[in-house]
């Protein structure tokens, strides 16, 4: 799940619903001004019965009605939204300061053209209503700078009270994603994922220096829990790219494992340890060949797995390991990941990793089928050419069409057949048919048979 741009997926429950499905209903039809009456009254009495993720989500709401005619290029949103945030009550105002860095964010991406065509230091940047005039890294800067306001330091109270919050108390302004709450279970949870995504992206704002810092596969960076958490490459006297988003990255998931660490529920520090090692695996570089990066990943899922144990988790690890054999060369790869995947799938059948595993297994053991021969035949007859994947049998019928007649219809070419065409086809009388008995593909692998 992931903070909105103010509205979740349900509308608040209990006394105000009625009014928050107005709002949803003027907002889906493209009216501001009759969301906005819809939603008069409802922030204050949100205020009053202490419901702060409504009022979080009525705050944000009435900004999107204020600003709903505005264009894309316009800043009204993130000036009035930032204004909010320091009149809101101190409960919403993580969660306002999540959002800001959202829209913000978004905002970039609407007008990125805009801003790396700008002379640098077009505009003070300490003034949000001249936005439209900064440079690229200064708007870059903004979002990490409101990013790094929404997660807080590591004594801030902001940081506490988020840590304190539970998503399912937030789900008004909340998107719902395909993992259960667990993995996720606070709204400082939410607010790192949305933080280490943007970093993700890559964008610094500036060219990136000649000393940029690279993920080395080898680093602890895949290695165990204990290995990740007592490493601090940012310290390192030979990394002096300190600016580095993967820099960043590592200190976000380094603070999410560390608050999950004495958890009771080993949920949430499974999943962001989980993460952490596949986010590690697509950004790391590798000194040697590219197959030692897949085989460091191999080694930290296989690590990831004993342990997680019986944990459902264990599962999803499971699943993009048998996805990583899956692409391998080798011979049995298949056969390998396939087990894997039924292990994943009969030990947790209803958890999103088991639900991986048991699509990845009907994917490994599907059928494929295609045939090919030569369009016009002479002597020596060519072959027919049977590609297939999990068949032990194919069945050949010949028949004879009626391409003449097909001519004076209008379709010359034979490729053009249509649904009635086909079922025409199928009812012609054989001329010749043959049953052949196929090798088994026990590797799950496509291969191709030769028919006389």
């Amino acid at each position: 799940m992931t903070l909105s741009s103010g509205r979740g997926d349900d509308a608040p429950n209990g006394p105000r619903a009625a009014a928050w499905k107005a709002v949803d209903k003027a907002i889906e039809e493209g009216k501001p001004k009759t969301a906005a009456a819809a939603l008069e009254g409802v922030e204050q009495a949100a205020v009053f019965d202490r419901a702060w993720a409504e009022v979080a989500r009525a705050i944000a709401t009435r900004i999107l009605t204020e600003t709903g005619d505005r264009a894309p290029d316009d800043p009204e949103r993130l000036i009035l939204l930032a204004g909010a945030v320091d009149k809101a009550p101190p409960e919403t105002r993580g969660v306002l300061e999540a959002i800001q860095a959202n829209w913000t964010w978004g905002y970039f991406l609407q007008n990125r053209w805009r801003f790396q065509q700008r002379t640098a230091g077009a505009a003070d940047n300490a003034d949000l209503r001249s936005i439209t005039e900064w440079d690229l890294p200064a708007i870059v800067g903004e979002i990490r700078k409101r990013f790094a306001a929404a997660v807080g330091g590591p004594d801030s109270p902001q940081r506490k009270t988020l840590q304190n919050l539970p998503v399912a108390e937030w789900s008004a302004i909340l998107e719902k994603g395909t993992m259960p709450a667990a993995y996720r279970p606070t709204m400082w949870d939410v607010v790192v994922r949305d933080a280490i995504e943007f970093a993700s992206s890559g964008e610094r704002g500036l060219v990136a220096p000649e000393d940029a810092y690279e993920l080395d596969a080898a680093s602890p960076a895949l290695g165990t829990l204990e290995e990740f958490l007592a490493w601090q490459p940012e310290a390192e006297p030979s990394v002096t790219d300190r600016d580095s988003p993967l820099l960043e990255i590592i200190r976000l998931y380094r603070s999410l494992l560390e608050f999950h660490r004495a958890d009771p529920d080993r949920t949430a520090l499974l999943a962001a340890d989980l993460d952490r090692i596949l986010w590690a695996s697509a950004a790391a570089v590798s000194r040697g060949d590219a197959a030692d990066l897949a085989d460091r990943k191999e080694t930290a899922l296989e690590a990831f797995i004993n342990r997680a144990g019986n944990h459902e988790t264990a599962a999803l690890a499971r699943f993009h390991l048998a996805s990583l054999l899956q692409q391998d060369d080798g011979d049995n790869d298949l056969v390998e990941a396939r087990a894997l995947a039924i292990t994943g799938a009969e030990a947790h059948p209803t958890s999103p990793g088991g639900v991986l595993c048991k699509n990845l297994v009907a994917q490994i053991e599907a059928k494929d089928l295609s045939i090919q021969t030569e369009r016009s035949w002479a002597a020596p007859w060519p072959m027919v050419r049977v590609t297939y994947r999990n068949l032990a049998t194919v069945h050949l019928r010949i028949a004879k069409a009626d391409w003449l007649g097909r001519l004076e219809a209008g379709k010359p070419h034979a490729g053009w057949l249509d649904d009635a065409d086909r079922q025409a086809i199928l009812g012609l009388a054989a001329v010749r048919e043959q049953r052949i008995d196929l090798p088994a593909t026990a590797d799950y692998r496509q291969r191709h048979e030769d028919i006389d």
